[in-house]
C-alpha cells in the first residue's frame, strides 16, 4: 500500500500573529490548530472489468443480426467454457443500425451494423485469459480493462484513517514547536473527490481453462488509488 500526501496548516493561539512554517499561521482569536490533509491511497487491484463485444456488418439487416447473434453465442460459450460464472457477466449494449453510405459518384449504400457489448469481471489474473478466449472465439471490439477493487468502501475507508492520521501528525508537530501539547479532536470532516464509479456485481473465482491458442498479448494490472481530504480543528493545551 503506497500513501500520497500534502498538508496546509493554520494555527489559531492566544499568541500574537507569526507564520511558523509548513503555512501554519496564528493569531489571537483562538486556542486550536486547524488542520487540511490530502492523502492518496494505493493499492492492488483484486478486480478486472473486461470491455468486450463483436461488431457484425452485412447488406440485409437479417444478415447482419444472425451474424451477430452466432458471433455472441461463441464468445458466451468460450468465456463461460474458461471457468467465469454466468453472473460475472453483464450485457451492456445490443444495437443493430442502419448505415447508408454515400458515394463521390452521388450513388449509396446501404449497411446493416449489429453490435453487442458485455462487462465480464473477473480476478485480475483472469483478465488475460477472458481476452484471448474472446478474441480467439470471434470477439472483434475489445475495450478498456478496469482495474479495481470489489469492496470501494473499504478502500475509502483506509484513505479516510491516513488522511485523518497524517492530520493529527501534522498538529502535533505544530504543538510542539510552540512548547505546547495537542488535545483533542473538536472537528473533523471528509471531502471526497469526485470520482467515477459503479457497482461491481459478481466476482469469478473458480478454476479457470486456459485457450487452445497462444498469444503475443500481456495484460499489466495497475494499482487502484483512492483519495481522502480531511479538514480537522484540534484543541492545545
Amino acid at each position: 500500500m503506497f500513501f500520497h500526501h500534502r498538508a496546509a496548516v493554520f494555527l489559531l493561539t492566544l499568541t500574537p500573529s507569526l507564520v511558523i512554517g509548513q503555512g501554519a499561521e496564528t493569531s489571537m482569536s483562538r486556542n486550536t490548530v486547524t488542520v487540511t490533509v490530502h492523502e492518496s491511497v494505493r493499492v492492488d487491484a483484486n478486480l478486472a472489468v473486461v470491455n468486450l463485444g463483436c461488431r457484425s456488418i452485412a447488406p440485409e439487416r437479417a444478415a447482419a443480426y444472425e451474424e451477430s447473434v452466432r458471433l455472441s453465442n461463441r464468445i458466451l460459450a468460450s468465456i463461460l467454457d474458461a471457468g467465469v460464472p454466468r453472473e460475472s457477466v453483464e450485457t451492456v449494449e445490443v444495437r443493430l443500425r442502419r448505415i447508408v453510405q454515400n458515394h463521390r459518384d452521388g450513388s449509396n449504400t446501404v449497411e446493416y451494423h449489429a453490435n453487442q457489448q458485455w462487462k465480464v469481471r473477473v480476478k485480475p489474473p483472469h483478465a488475460q485469459l477472458v481476452v484471448d478466449r474472446a478474441v480467439a472465439a470471434g470477439a472483434n471490439d475489445i475495450g478498456d480493462v478496469i482495474w479495481t477493487v470489489d469492496n470501494p468502501a473499504v478502500l475509502q475507508d483506509q484513505a479516510r484513517r491516513a488522511a485523518l492520521e497524517r492530520a493529527r501528525s501534522v498538529a502535533e508537530d505544530i504543538a510542539r514547536r510552540l512548547g505546547r501539547q495537542l488535545g483533542t479532536l473538536l472537528y473533523a470532516s471528509n471531502e471526497k473527490p469526485a470520482k467515477e464509479g459503479g457497482s461491481v456485481g459478481g466476482l469469478a473465482t473458480g478454476a479457470f481453462r486456459s485457450p487452445t491458442e497462444a498469444t503475443d498479448l500481456l495484460l499489466l494490472p495497475r494499482k487502484v488509488s483512492e483519495e481522502a481530504t480531511i479538514f480537522a480543528i484540534f484543541a492545545l493545551k
